[in-house]
């Protein structure tokens, strides 16, 4: 349903909002690119680059998955990302949340 109406509006960016079982690869690679996933996330979650391209003549497999990258417990504690708060319409009201 989300891609019938990513097509029907291809100028509109949608934001899309999901529980935790949609914060997968599963889901996330298939939304057209219009479409921005938002949803919670396990602190321990094993977290990807994109996978590099294939080069010509390379031999082997293609690679699936890119570099690991740190995961939101890590990136939490690293001082070089800076968490920045916004406000949200949450339930009927205004919220900060970071």
């Amino acid at each position: 349903m989300i891609q019938w109406l990513a097509q029907w509006l291809p100028d509109l960016e949608l934001h899309l909002v999901a529980d935790s079982a949609y914060a997968g690869q599963t889901i996330s690679r298939h939304l057209p690119a219009n479409v921005h996933r938002y949803s919670r996330m396990c602190l321990n979650a094993a977290l990807y680059a994109p996978a590099p391209v294939r080069q010509p003549g390379q031999r082997g497999r293609a690679r699936k998955r890119g570099d690991r990258l740190l995961s939101p417990q890590q990136l939490i504690r690293d001082r070089r990302y800076r968490w920045q708060w916004v406000t949200v319409h949450l339930y009927g009201k205004q919220a900060r949340v970071q």
